[in-house]
């Protein structure tokens, strides 16, 4: 395949990931609260994904449409940004919901009002969502000017199998955030995690807990 990465999209996501950081944690300390914290980072993503899916459609438009190959890019391009805004508007509607819910982060108790620690969650929360989104980004920064064989540039197996595998992933977000919601909502019993699909990521943990029962 030949291709060139648009860098402009890289560079526009960061100015937007870490200006809305940094407006965020300037409101957040004034404020003195972190109430927002979680749902500004969901929009973050969202924000930034469209963003560079609407750049990346617009130079599109200068091309030949009638390229079998820019329209097969157009179907990867378009399905990994609806995946990737399933993923991330999952994230921010549950996080939405829990910080209502909690009415409050106590993570935060001790350094909101230390303004250089309370930046620093600030920016590394933009850390978080600018390499969370760089796949994405290499997606839609694909230079279609630059692209000289339909063929290389077809919808591939390897294309399909990894919508397949994000959509899975997606899945597996959403179970193991209900199911981590209803061990918390139960009185987190055992102290850690470790029902359901969370069984699987904690299995060293279940060994520990084995060995000392």
């Amino acid at each position: 395949m030949t291709a060139a990465l648009d860098t402009s999209i890289f560079t526009s996501a960061a100015l937007v990931t870490f200006g809305i950081q940094a407006v965020g944690f300037l409101v957040a300390y004034a404020l003195q609260t972190e109430i927002f914290y979680d749902i500004l980072g969901g929009i973050n993503y969202l924000l930034v994904a469209f963003l560079g899916y609407h750049t990346s459609t617009l130079s599109n438009f200068s091309l030949d449409e009638t390229d079998a190959s820019q329209q097969q890019q157009s179907w990867r391009l378009t399905c990994m940004t609806i995946l990737f805004f399933m993923s991330r508007g999952w994230l921010l509607g549950f996080l939405a919901w829990r910080a209502h819910h909690r009415k409050g982060d106590s993570r935060f108790d001790e350094i909101k009002e230390n303004f250089v620690i309370f930046f620093l969650v600030w920016m590394i929360q933009g850390c978080w969502v600018f390499l969370v989104s760089w796949p994405l980004f290499v997606v839609q920064a694909l230079d279609q000017s630059r692209i000289t064989s339909g063929d290389e540039q077809a919808l591939s197996y390897w294309d399909i199998l990894t919508c397949l595998g994000f959509g899975v992933g997606v899945i597996m977000e959403i179970v193991a955030d209900i199911q981590k919601t209803k061990w918390v909502a139960h009185g987190r019993q055992g102290g850690f995690c470790t029902v359901g699909l969370w069984k699987f990521s904690r299995r060293k943990y279940n060994k520990i807990l084995k060995n000392h029962e």
